[in-house]
């Protein structure tokens, strides 16, 4: 059984693939007093030269993957064959700009017939030697769209009841004792910046952001927040986004129905031969990674790193279409689904944990908003969301009922 399972899985060929990546190594979002203008000269939240290398590599990754070894994608760019998209923050375009040069590094042609640049008012005659040569084909368009492609990438920033959902998470006392579960990484901020317990929970997410841009690049932070601090403040910061962003388990399905439905599409199109495409690349952010494997239930125990990748591939192998979930270049499992499941069992599985409307979906989180959150006990909170959670479960299964007996 096992060596037919590596027969099968030598001859699959990959016929689609959809990449999501983080955006290479950045500055701090916000600057703390140790974060030196030297350091960081293009300002806050700033793609460096490293994460622009860091995306590059992914771009020569594909490369290998889909060129050199299957052929999948020509070798000169062709934008039927494949779309980049990038949320709307200048790291990520950028980033996705890298990883474009990366999978088609021979796109540029270094012999082209002169095109002179404007200003046109100028002697082109006496200056035509000096001005460059450039030829439309070295550009390959990175699209992105506040309306269309944010609310996939990030619905944290585009779904108005889900952004009050996360304030009411973040400021309850559930979320608190998490931080103060840590006191390793509590007694570090309140020893440098002389604070008590608040405002340390406070500054966390900022000082935790920081210390990883500089510790990527090698600059010097304070002795507070050594290597120690920071791999207790990576097990903190994982277990409260957790709890912030995808409690109780109908957020976490939210919060990735958009992509998943979008998948769900792109891949059945490409199994029913509908489109030339071969592939999509997301230029994205942590978060959105996070996002995508909560909605599978699948779940890191730690935040996806600087120019992380997650891959999904359709595979076909004779009259088999099967689909490989590939995280940071290994081989994930998906809940109760085996590795490389079945197409029709993968598509099955998203179907059912992707909401159908994701419009509605956002409407419905509104119902948590609207729960006073209480501060004085963990109780309250629990029992606040399970009750709300009921009541939502019972309107989705109104709606699913509803649409089955349409269908009938």
């Amino acid at each position: 059984m096992f060596i037919c399972l590596l027969i099968i899985k030598a001859i699959a060929i990959p016929v689609y693939f959809v990449a999501v990546t983080r955006h290479g190594a950045r500055s701090p979002i916000d600057f703390m007093q140790w974060d030196h203008a030297e350091n960081w000269p293009n300002g806050e939240g700033q793609l460096t030269a490293e994460g622009f290398r860091q995306e590059y590599l992914i771009g020569q990754y594909l490369h290998d993957r889909y060129i050199a070894k299957n052929q999948l994608l020509s070798l000169k760019y062709d934008e039927s064959e494949i779309t980049f998209y990038s949320s709307n923050a200048p790291r990520t375009i950028q980033s996705a700009s890298a990883i474009a040069y990366g999978l088609y590094p021979t796109n540029r042609n270094m012999v082209s017939k002169p095109k002179y640049l404007p200003p046109l008012n100028i002697n082109t005659t006496s200056l035509k030697d000096s001005i460059y040569s450039i030829d439309i084909s070295e550009f390959i368009q990175i699209h992105t769209s506040y309306q269309v492609i944010d609310p996939i990438l990030r619905p944290d920033k585009t779904c108005q009841e889900y952004i009050s959902h996360i304030e009411r998470m973040k400021n309850s006392q559930t979320m608190k004792k998490i931080f103060y579960k840590y006191p390793e990484v509590v007694e570090g901020i309140k020893k440098y910046f002389n604070v008590d317990d608040r405002k340390a929970f406070d500054l966390f997410l900022k000082v935790h952001d920081s210390v990883i841009s500089n510790e990527f690049m090698g600059f010097k932070v304070p002795d507070e927040f050594d290597a120690k601090w920071l791999e207790k403040a990576e097990v903190a910061h994982v277990e409260m986004k957790y709890f912030k962003l995808y409690e109780p388990d109908y957020v976490a399905r939210f919060v990735g129905s958009k992509f998943l439905n979008e998948l769900s599409k792109l891949f059945s199109d490409a199994v029913d031969g509908k489109k030339k495409s071969k592939g999509v690349v997301y230029s994205a952010h942590d978060t959105t990674i996070m996002n995508i494997l909560s909605s599978l239930r699948y779940k890191v125990d730690k935040l996806p790193e600087f120019g992380s990748l997650l891959l999904f591939e359709l595979d076909k192998t004779q009259d088999r279409y099967s689909v490989n979930v590939i995280y940071n270049g290994e081989n994930i499992p998906i809940s109760e689904l085996q590795v490389n499941p079945d197409f029709s069992e993968f598509l099955s599985y998203i179907n059912m944990r992707a909401l159908k409307d994701p419009a509605l979906g956002c409407a419905l989180i509104g119902k948590l908003t609207k729960i006073s959150v209480k501060t004085e006990g963990d109780n309250d909170i629990f029992y606040l969301l399970v009750g709300d959670l009921i009541i939502l479960l019972g309107v989705i299964g109104g709606i699913y009922y509803l649409i089955s007996k349409i269908h009938k």
